[in-house]
């Protein structure tokens, strides 16, 4: 097991729900952790995953480093947009003044 899509599908068939509810629980989770982890309660975050999933902590590794590569994305797109958007509004200022 390897991937958020592996546990995912593991939640899935052990609950007897849908692809989507599994997600949905799993996406739940992973805010969860992430707010605790972002508040320095890391040992919160093993305390979330099994009550959110019933999982053990060995899955803890999986799920945050989706979280680490989501927000990475995440502040990635917000530095590109607003180096974008720095030099418009530098060249417009520069236009205007």
């Amino acid at each position: 097991m390897n991937t958020v899509e592996d546990i995912i599908q593991l939640i899935s068939r052990r609950d007897n729900i849908s692809y989507i509810e599994a997600m949905n629980m799993v996406n739940e989770c992973m805010e969860e952790m992430e707010e605790a982890v972002a508040q320095g309660y890391w040992q919160e975050a093993e305390d979330i995953l099994a009550s959110y999933l019933g999982l053990e902590p060995d899955y803890l590794d999986i799920l945050m480093t989706e979280m680490f590569k989501m927000n990475f994305f995440f502040l990635l797109i917000y530095w590109i947009i607003g180096a974008f958007l720095g030099v418009k509004l530098g060249t417009w200022m520069a236009d205007k003044f």
